[in-house]
């Protein structure tokens, strides 16, 4: 491979890492994608003079733009540390539904039926500030956390059309609690001086008051015992294929030495909910291809160049066969771990 991005044609259907190139020449700067879904981008329209921002959908395939006011009140006027981590669009006619997880504590999890209204759960609470990927299967939306705790939540709408949570169920508990973000801030501060204690302390009581970045990125770093400059980083994912949760953990290791990273351990994970237990996949996929980001990942079925029980990472452009244990080499290409995506056109 020579380090563009790659694309898969299928029949009619290609999917491809999102560039601003891959849709339109004039993306504006000020305008960037936060998200997606399928053939769906939820972008961000950045104004810096006046420090507002104004989010909305669009299908640069069908050329459909849903307007998000719901969520421009909510985090239209955040500070720089704010993100968007996840967007999922249900995008099915009179059934809409629009999820959003951020770094906010205060409201991790956002729910949203375009021109209805939105749901907020309270303010720093749990499950919601210990989940780090989300996905939505028929009427729940599922989450987990980086100790691999399952939570789904029952989503419905009132008589308005609004969403909301009715109820909370915790499925697999690993019996490991996840980290505070409290204790993390709280070993930060040991690095510092005496004499920057108090603006520490005031800089952190402004952050927990404000909320952004309050939140686990759901990326757990650490060194390489024999080789002490390099950086190890694990990813959880969590995607449906076939009705089945999958959740897919996976070691990146950055060499200090050269800039091409690679995947140093791959494992994969189906929930049985009876057992309530976490099981290895083993034996393949049932004829599935997984294409995994931190944005979007998605199961799709695998036929023409896509290849069967197979997992595409996009930011290093690996491709793992789960059956046969056999891996393709990574390549050097400038694609962010965190905030890349795959689209889907239709169809």
């Amino acid at each position: 491979m020579d380090g563009s991005p790659p694309r898969f044609a299928t029949g009619k259907q290609e999917c491809t890492p999102f560039k601003r190139s891959n849709i339109n020449s004039s993306f504006p700067d000020s305008l960037r994608c936060v998200g997606s879904t399928d053939g769906w981008l939820a972008l961000d329209y950045a104004d810096d003079k006046n420090k507002i921002h104004t989010y909305f959908l669009h299908n640069p395939f069908s050329k459909e733009v849903v307007a998000l006011p719901e969520l421009d009140a909510i985090v239209g006027n955040s500070s720089e540390l704010f993100q968007i981590r996840k967007v999922l669009i249900r995008s099915t006619p009179g059934d809409q539904l629009v999820v959003i997880m951020t770094n906010n504590w205060n409201y991790p999890i956002i729910l949203i039926r375009p021109g209805k209204g939105a749901w907020l759960p309270r303010p720093q609470a749990t499950p919601f500030i210990n989940i780090i990927d989300i996905v939505l299967l028929r009427n729940r939306l599922y989450g987990i956390t980086q100790a691999e705790d399952l939570f789904s939540l029952n989503v419905s709408f009132n008589a308005d059309g609004i969403p909301t949570v009715t109820n909370i169920k915790h499925h697999i508990r690993s019996g490991d609690a996840d980290s505070s973000v409290e204790s993390d801030l709280d070993e930060d501060q040991h690095h510092y001086c005496e004499n920057e204690e108090d603006r520490l302390q005031g800089n952190l009581y402004e952050l927990r008051t404000i909320g952004d970045n309050m939140i686990n990125d759901g990326i757990l770093w650490d060194e390489m015992p024999y080789a002490p400059n390099d950086h190890l980083a694990t990813f959880w994912y969590l995607l449906e294929s076939c009705g089945k949760l999958i959740m897919v953990k996976r070691q990146l290791q950055f060499p200090k030495c050269c800039y091409v990273k690679f995947t140093r351990k791959l494992e994969g994970f189906e929930a049985d909910f009876s057992a309530r237990t976490w099981l290895p996949v083993s034996g393949g996929l049932g004829g599935q291809a997984l294409f995994i980001s931190k944005r979007f990942s998605k199961s799709v079925s695998a036929f023409g160049e896509r290849e069967e029980d197979a997992i595409y990472f996009i930011d290093t452009g690996e491709v793992f066969n789960i059956k046969s244990k056999t891996q393709s080499r990574p390549v050097e290409r400038s694609v962010d771990s965190r905030c890349s995506t795959w689209i889907f056109p239709p169809s």
